[in-house]
This record gives C-alpha cells, sequence and structure tokens, in this order.
C-alpha cells in the first residue's frame, strides 16, 4: 500500500506540528517539506532543494518551480514544470506556510537564491534531507500503522488522488468514505483541479496528460500505471487503518473471512457464536470498539542525535535583540524567529534589566513593553555580522564560558552611558587585559583596541601599571583632558561625582571582521551580559 488518506496526512502534520522531541524551527520545516511532498507531489530531494524565489504567487494561488540549481539536479528533463496549488489550503497549512515564509525571509532578506530550508545564518547552507524525510517517516509509521510507510507515498498519493479526480465528478462519489479519503468532502475538488489543468470542468482525456506534466513524468501511461493506487485506497479504507470512519458489521464480516447469512448476526444463538468470533478475532470487546476506539497517537523520539540543543544561545538572544521593534508582541517574535515564547520574553526581561541598571538606553525607548536598545541603530548587515561574531564563540575551540562571564561584569561595571564608553578603574588592570583576551575571540584585534588616559593621571603609579601592560600587548594610548566620572562613584546627597581614578578602553572602527564599529561592540557586550545572566540562572543586577 504506498497511498495515505486525506485524514492520515492532516494527523501526520500536526503530529509534526506538536513534535515535542524537536526545536520549533526543526517542527516547522518538516511540516512544510509534507506540504510539499503531499499537496504538490514533490519528491524529498525537490522539496529540500527548493529555493525561495520558486515559491510563485500568493499562497492561495501558490506555484512551485521545480528546475535545476545550485541545490539539486532533477532527475529527468520531464522533471523541470511549475506545480499548482490543486484545492485550497487548510487553516493549518496556510499558517505553516505563512510562518516559515516570514521566517526566512526575515533571517535572510537580501538573498534572492537563499534555499528555503536554509540554515538560520546560512542562506546557501541546507538542513539535512536525511533527517528530514526520517522524521516525516516516523510520523507517517504511527498514523498509517503501515510499518514500510515512507515520503515517497506523498508522492503517489498525489497521482492516486488527481488521476481519479481527473475521470470523475465528486459531488457524484457516492462513498463518503471515499470522498473523505479523497480531501473531496467538499464536492468541488474535482471542477477546480479540471479547470486549472485542462480549462474546463468536464472530464478529458487531456487530463491524464496534464497530471503527467506536473507530477514530472514524460508518459502519462507512466503515471497511471505505476501511481494510480486506487486499489490501495479502497484498502485504507478498512479495518486496517488508524485512521477510518466506521464500518457496518456486515463488512467487517467480509473483510474477517466469517461466514454468515445476509441476516443479521444478533438476535438468536447463531448471531451470538458469530459475535463471538469476531471477538476472538480482533480481540475487541464489541465490533465497534474496532473501529471507534482509537488511543492518542505521538512520536517516537528521532533515530538521530540532535546536534543542536533546544536551548538558548548566544546568536538567538541578537536575533531577539534585532526584531524586538517598538510594539512587537511577543508571540508575534515567536512566530518570526521561531524560538519558544518564553525564552523570547526571558531574553527581552534580561536585557531590559541589565539595560536599565547601566543606563544603556533611556526607559523611554521601550520595545515589547522592555527597556532594550532600538534596533534600527544597526543595520541589516550588522546585525547578522554580529550574529556571526556570537555564533563563533561556541565553535573556537579555546572558548572559555567563564572568560566570557568576567569579560560582562566588567563591561556592567563600567559601562558609561554618557558617551558610550567601557571605563576601568585604578587597581583593576587585569580586566583590561581579560577584556582584550575576549575580545580577540569574537575577532577584534589588538590593533583596533585603544587605552584613554587623562592627563594629569599620567604619572600616577596604577596609571604607569596600565601604560605598561598596554604597550606589552601592542595597543596604543592617547591622552585625553577629561573622562567621564566613573559608573557609581558619588557621594553626599546630591550625588557628586566622586574622583575615582580611571581609564577607557576603546575599540576603534574598522572595514573588516563581524564587529566593525563601537556601537556595534557595546551591543556585542550587552548581549553577552544578557546571556551571561541567563546561563548563570541569576538576575542581571547580580551578576557583578
Amino acid at each position: 500500500m504506498e497511498t495515505l488518506c486525506w485524514q492520515e496526512y492532516l494527523e501526520a502534520l500536526h503530529l509534526l506540528k506538536c513534535d515535542t522531541h524537536l526545536e520549533i524551527r526543526d517542527r516547522q520545516i518538516n511540516c512544510v517539506v509534507l506540504i510539499l511532498a503531499y499537496r504538490f507531489g514533490l519528491r524529498i530531494s525537490e522539496a529540500c532543494g527548493i529555493r525561495r524565489k520558486d515559491l510563485l504567487g500568493e499562497l492561495d494561488n501558490l506555484v512551485v518551480r521545480v528546475s535545476n540549481d545550485e541545490f539539486r539536479k532533477v532527475k529527468t528533463d520531464a522533471g523541470l514544470r511549475h506545480v499548482p496549488l490543486l484545492g485550497r489550503l487548510t487553516e493549518l497549512e496556510h499558517s505553516i506556510l505563512s510562518d516559515w515564509l516570514t521566517h526566512i525571509d526575515h533571517c535572510l532578506p537580501d538573498d534572492r537564491l537563499k534555499g528555503l530550508f536554509a540554515e538560520r545564518d546560512h542562506g546557501r547552507r541546507l538542513v539535512s534531507q536525511w533527517r528530514v524525510a526520517s522524521r516525516i517517516r516516523d510520523a507517517l509509521r504511527v498514523v498509517t500503522g503501515d510499518p514500510r510507510a515512507r515520503i515517497h507515498y506523498c508522492r503517489h498519493t498525489f497521482g492516486t488522488r488527481f488521476s481519479f479526480l481527473l475521470g470523475n465528478d465528486d459531488r457524484k462519489i457516492e462513498s463518503v468514505q471515499l470522498r473523505d479519503a479523497l480531501g473531496a468532502a467538499d464536492g468541488t475538488l474535482a471542477d477546480d483541479l479540471k479547470e486549472t489543468l485542462i480549462d474546463r470542468t468536464s472530464t478529458s482525456r487531456r487530463g491524464q496528460w496534464a497530471l503527467a506534466s506536473i507530477i514530472g513524468h514524460a508518459y502519462a501511461g507512466t503515471t497511471a500505471r505505476y501511481y494510480a493506487h486506487l486499489d490501495d485506497m479502497a484498502l485504507a479504507m478498512t479495518a486496517g487503518a488508524v485512521l477510518d470512519t466506521p464500518l457496518n458489521e456486515k463488512q467487517l464480516l467480509n473483510l474477517l473471512g466469517v461466514k454468515s447469512r445476509p441476516a443479521s448476526i444478533s438476535g438468536d444463538s447463531e448471531g451470538e457464536e458469530l459475535t463471538e468470533t469476531i471477538r476472538r478475532k480482533i480481540g475487541a470487546e464489541s465490533v465497534s470498539n474496532l473501529v471507534m476506539d482509537r488511543q492518542p497517537l505521538s512520536l517516537p523520539p528521532p533515530d538521530y542525535k540532535q546536534e543542536r540543543e533546544i536551548a538558548m544561545n548566544l546568536q538567538d538572544v541578537f536575533r531577539v535583540f534585532q526584531a524586538a521593534i517598538p510594539d512587537a508582541r511577543i508571540e508575534n517574535l515567536s512566530a518570526l524567529l521561531l524560538i519558544e515564547p518564553d525564552t523570547v520574553k526571558q531574553v527581552l526581561a534580561e536585557a531590559s534589566a541589565v539595560a536599565e541598571e547601566t543606563e544603556f538606553c533611556s526607559v523611554e525607548e521601550k520595545q515589547t513593553g522592555f527597556i532594550i536598545p532600538d534596533p534600527a541603530a544597526l543595520t541589516v548587515n550588522e546585525w547578522r555580522r554580529l550574529i556571526m561574531a556570537a555564533k563563533g564563540q561556541k565553535k573556537k575551540k579555546g572558548f572559555d564560558a567563564g572568560l566570557m562571564r568576567e569579560a560582562a561584569k566588567i563591561w556592567k561595571a563600567g559601562f558609561s552611558p554618557s558617551r558610550g564608553l567601557l571605563l576601568l578603574r585604578e587597581g583593576r588592570e587585569e580586566d583590561m587585559r581579560t577584556l582584550a583576551t575576549f575580545l580577540q575571540s569574537a575577532g577584534i584585534g589588538l590593533d583596533r583596541m585603544r587605552l584613554y588616559v587623562q592627563e594629569n593621571d599620567i604619572q600616577s603609579q596604577w596609571c604607569k601599571t596600565y601604560l605598561k601592560m598596554a604597550k606589552e600587548m601592542n595597543f596604543v594610548h592617547e591622552n585625553v583632558k577629561r573622562l567621564p566620572p566613573y559608573p557609581g562613584s558619588t557621594y553626599g546627597k546630591r550625588r557628586r561625582p566622586l574622583e575615582i581614578g580611571r581609564v577607557a578602553f576603546v575599540i576603534t572602527e574598522s572595514g573588516e571582521g563581524n564587529i566593525r564599529s563601537t556601537k556595534a561592540a557595546m551591543r556585542f557586550l550587552l548581549g553577552v551580559a544578557t546571556y551571561a545572566s541567563m546561563e548563570c540562572g541569576q538576575p542581571a543586577g547580580e551578576l557583578a
């Protein structure tokens, strides 16, 4: 049996949508691939190799273009085709496709040739086709009860459904079960199909050729011989299917091979014996239990080990920062980024606490009800480079989470909001080495680091220690007349500035690397402080 009933497809789609074993983005990918395979008849290689530009038109009139590109090679010349949407999308299908297109356009807005199922930050690097096919296979086997079910059954179902409907009027199909299995319960699918493919509502021999062209076959006979499994569709409506509509007792007797008179099986001794025979054969207390009682369906854990953890990581913090435009809602951010709503809320809450404590931005600067910097302060490319810098942190062999936390503490204690400087107080010379080491791991070279020193502090012993260390680390210093007071160094009721020896640690502009400006560097350290407070599991105010 190589077909899927409409109800089985919808149940599999629901299972993939609610798959608790995968992160939200992987769930969405699996759902979209299943839709492309079942509703458009695509092979798994064709579906996973689709580019964003291959989806043409609006969702309600979607056309999928299948062609050769850098991600895939079409099996034959007949496989080069345009496949229109046949029938209406359900609310669930429309929601899944809409959310995914919004997400992929947000992640890679400038790449027209990006893969539809690319990684978040790399439009030309696709997700694993084997993993997608494996998880969809799990869902299909659960809903059908067939241990051999695989995603290619969706393509065969595409040929079976429309081969039958092109030769029949769905309004004249007397079997409710058959109409439900074909997804033609509303009685309009056959007419819509014929009008789309052959521009007429009556039956025509051209319909089978039109079906072969959109399924990617050179000859209509190939589709009719290998893809029209009407006997399998009929078998799918029997007692062996997981998602059946109830059969009557006579049908069950025939299917089970129990001999009986045409009369009812109940009401006499022979009828009672037949009922007992059925019970023994099917192991059910009553005939109705066989088709009416269903256990809740659930997906098993995937066969493969997940490389990505479901927990939040540093690059996701910057994704939330970039998307947190004024008045955005938590659930909208979650749908856009495909990150769990609770995680988005936690990032915004921690970032708001850090920004408020360091006065990184004014209280009036609120996004989504939290005090965080306006994402428009950086360009799309600057945000993308920040995400790449964060991603590179975890990939480095010498990555030190303790170093990251120390750098976050130093930044929180010394950030001066008035001029956007990072101040280091006297007696904390090692803080400069810690910061320089951490920023080097983020791709900022020592040649871009500067030390600003007040002219009247140059002769002090603590300042000489700073200058000596700067010389050892090969970055230069500059003399300035005045630096802003060290954060929190005030006295008296009027909170007058308390003179504490201090130097300024500055990152200069550059045309290379992921972090090219001082403004971007401060955003990067804000994200690091936010992530460090989340990772430590303590409030941002206690981190320092």
